[in-house]
């Protein structure tokens, strides 16, 4: 896993890079963000790639445990993927709620993640 460091407003921005999925449970966000943080890290870019399927299932309550970790302890995290592929209605509503706020985005590319961070 190597982290490409993005500074930004005088944020310090983590982009993580890996063909690995490496957020399967809440330990591995907890983990992830405990690690980055403690490394001065204000904000976390992740890939859906490096994230379970599971994640994208909101039956499965994966990311609900996840995400809130990351606004519990108020780490903003972007993710950014191809989010069409999944046809459900709750996930798409869930993203376009998420996307209201600063905390939890969800976005296509890494300039469109690069200008929701300026």
């Amino acid at each position: 896993m190597h982290i490409k460091t993005h500074n930004i407003n005088d944020k310090k921005i983590a982009e993580i890079i890996t063909d690995e999925i490496i957020l399967k449970t809440i330990e591995d966000g907890l983990d992830l963000l405990g690690n980055l943080s403690y490394q001065g890290f204000d904000k976390i870019i992740i890939h859906e790639k490096n994230i379970i399927f599971g994640f994208f299932d909101l039956k499965t309550k994966i990311a609900g445990d996840i995400l809130q970790k990351f606004t519990q302890y108020q780490m903003a995290l972007i993710i950014i993927g191809d989010f069409s592929k999944y046809n459900s209605k709750s996930l798409n509503d869930f993203i376009r709620e998420s996307n209201m706020g600063r905390q939890i985005n969800f976005v296509t590319s890494q300039s469109e993640a690069i200008k929701l961070l300026s």
